[in-house]
């Protein structure tokens, strides 16, 4: 199994928008002997693929990501000890035939269904305004996003409050039934 080593360019950089440097094997274990690596620290990530066929990362770490990667590492193995059946699955690993994989499927706890169906309502509604005619977009922009009234648009339009009134709801109608 193949194994990849990244470290910061610039050591000094404490993990922000670091530019990464691949080194040999040979020249990561140099590097953790010798006094200029003493407080530095890697993370190894483990193969994505259950074969190990894709190899293992090791990459340098800020001292806080590190010390959460330890207290996993320490949990997974604590757990394959107490339980031997134990296995810890990458989600990413879980890919479907479309190219799905399983860490899209989780949920984010920080945002609400209600969040959720409200941005689909808006993507629906992009969709259905773009398939309106001028004359009908024109309506919905004047009464919407230009905030003028009825009788304003009749004399702007040259015709009838009543046949704009008849007409805004018609396009409401079809801008409802595209996106319900």
């Amino acid at each position: 199994m193949k194994t990849t080593y990244f470290i910061w360019k610039n050591p000094l950089c404490g993990g922000i928008n670091p530019e990464w440097q691949e080194i040999t094997g040979q020249a990561f274990y140099a590097l953790v002997k010798s006094h200029e690596g003493r407080n530095r620290r890697f993370v190894k990530l483990p193969s994505t693929n259950g074969d190990g066929s894709d190899g293992v990362i090791v990459m340098e770490s800020t001292e806080i990501e590190y010390r959460k990667w330890r207290k996993e590492k320490r949990h997974t193995e604590y757990l394959q000890k107490v339980n031997p059946g134990y296995k810890q699955v990458s989600y990413h690993a879980l890919e479907s035939d479309d190219g799905c994989y399983g860490e899209e499927l989780i949920g984010d706890i920080d945002i609400s269904y209600d969040e959720i169906e409200l941005s689909m309502l808006r993507e629906r509604l992009q969709v259905a305004l773009k398939s309106l005619s001028e004359n009908d977009m024109l309506l919905i922009d004047l009464f919407y996003r230009q905030n003028k009234k009825q009788p304003e648009i009749a004399e702007m339009l040259g015709i009838t409050q009543q046949a704009v009134s008849k007409k805004l709801k018609s396009v409401l109608e079809k801008l409802k039934n595209q996106i319900l």
